[in-house]
């Protein structure tokens, strides 16, 4: 079988594009409407969609007073930025639940596991453990910055929740991932999606990383899925003397690219 680790290509999706959305991936949405999760780093988004207009303008500028093919670096420039906004929808969009949707299928979970997402935003990766524990729970955590996403808030969680049907064994918790508030070894799964490189000090990175090792149960395991600061977390399991730790080849698929590192609590 495949590690999730290298599961980096997007598998089949549902009948709406998005993973897990059809009855035969884990049941109709509760009302028949479609949750919405958000764009990824919005602000680099529009830096770089106003970068595309403004290279655009220049080349205008330049082809106007020079001739075309003066103009040609400009607009090469806002070509380059145009697709870079594409690329980063689209990853939000859909690549990352494709790559959340078979890294989860590869960890086999029974379905009735207690698990954790950390920085959990509008959702997406604590409806794809909900649909996978349907006889666990599962608990998302975070304080919701408009920063980190587009439309990011706990009423946008809950309302995705209750539109994919999986708001009855779900447990939202405003808290920063510093200091998570639960016990010890409380959990089989923790999970991080594109969260703790949002904290820009390597010390505040590691007390997360601490918390999130601190909550894990013996054997339990550890999935986070990143754009960088990978090597960070790598070092931080190794030094608790995790086992299995592992840090995923880089995914292209999604920009910028991300790759797992997974990890499994010593008994």
């Amino acid at each position: 079988m495949k590690s999730i680790v290298d599961a980096g290509a997007p598998s089949e999706l549902g009948s709406s594009g998005r993973a897990g959305s059809t009855e035969a991936d884990g049941g109709p949405m509760s009302d028949g409407g479609r949750a919405e999760y958000g764009i990824d780093s919005p602000k680099m988004v529009a830096v770089l969609g106003a970068l595309s207009v403004l290279f655009a303008a220049w080349g205008a500028v330049i082809a106007a007073g020079q001739g075309v093919g003066s103009a040609v670096g400009p607009w090469i420039a806002a070509l380059l930025c145009a697709a870079a906004v594409a690329y980063m929808v689209r990853s939000s969009r859909v690549v990352k639940a494709a790559i959340w949707e078979r890294g989860l299928d590869e960890l086999a979970l029974t379905g009735k596991e207690r698990a954790l997402d950390v920085g959990c935003g509008r959702g997406l990766v604590t409806v794809e453990l909900a649909r996978r524990l349907p006889r666990g729970a599962v608990v998302g955590v975070d304080i919701w910055r408009s920063g980190d996403q587009t439309g990011n808030s706990r009423a946008s969680a809950e309302e995705n929740l209750r539109r994919e049907g999986v708001a009855d064994r779900v447990e939202l918790v405003d808290s920063p991932m510093q200091d998570l508030p639960f016990d010890d070894a409380g959990f089989d799964v923790v999970t991080a999606s594109l969260s703790l490189h949002c904290l820009p000090l390597a010390k505040d990175r590691g007390q997360a990383m601490r918390e999130i090792m601190r909550v894990t149960k013996p054997g339990g395991r550890v999935v986070i899925l990143d754009v960088g600061k990978t090597f960070e977390y790598q070092a931080w399991l190794n030094d608790a003397g995790w086992d299995e730790v592992v840090r995923g080849r880089g995914n292209l698929r999604h920009y910028p690219p991300v790759r797992f590192v997974t990890a499994r609590r010593p008994r």
